[in-house]
């Protein structure tokens, strides 16, 4: 069998050329069959704006074409769950398309936090810390808080490695949240965005 040849820079140019081509002109499947391959043309070819202070804070800035993807593959799961059940795989692929949209999911949180607890089977009720990995040996590259004490960590490509359990920390949360009343507060913008409201008032 003969040994595989390594492609050379030329070739690889002409290949992200193929590509590109085939995002610009058909984008909408690239997103579908290769989201990984679509999410880093759309980082080459959409002009990016200058960061706000906020967003000076994330490791990247998604594209609208991203974000829409992501937006829309996360409420799909959700409302597939709602409906019809769905498998841990298509669980961990909503909490990473969260953690992708980071501010812009939070009113998917709670709903997360169920999903969480009864799609993956990880409590939040224990009193010891614990992790659930996904992908052993993979380095982290960043980390998303999907609520006070639950911390998603990721590849470079936005795929969940583990998620980390602090019972103290969510223990802290679930007090602060009685105390404000934003749990039964639910059409309210503090019900919306309470973990922001409370990392103001109580700290991280």
């Amino acid at each position: 069998m003969s040994k595989r040849r390594k492609p050379g820079q030329k070739e690889n140019e002409e290949l992200i050329a193929v590509l590109a081509k085939a995002f610009q002109e058909t984008p909408d499947d690239v997103w579908s069959m290769f989201p990984e391959i679509a999410a880093k043309l759309d980082e080459r070819l959409t002009p990016k704006r200058s960061p706000s202070n906020a967003e000076s804070l994330h490791y990247y800035y998604l594209g609208e074409r991203e974000r829409d993807y992501r937006l829309k593959m996360l409420i799909s799961i959700l409302e597939k769950w709602k409906n019809t059940g769905i498998s841990k795989e298509e669980a961990v692929e909503a909490l990473e398309s969260a953690a992708t949209l980071r501010e812009e999911a939070a009113s998917f949180k709670d709903t997360l936090l169920v999903l969480l607890e009864k799609v993956l089977q990880f409590p939040l009720i224990e009193r010891e810390e614990r992790t659930m990995y996904f992908q052993k040996g993979k380095p982290e590259h960043h980390t998303f808080t999907l609520a006070r004490g639950i911390v998603l960590s990721l590849t470079w490509d936005r795929k969940l490695i583990k998620i980390s359990f602090d019972p103290r920390e969510y223990s802290l949360r679930q007090k602060a949240l009685s105390f404000v009343g934003a749990d039964s507060d639910t059409d309210s913008d503090v019900a919306r965005r309470h973990d922001f409201y409370l990392e103001d008032a109580f700290g991280r």
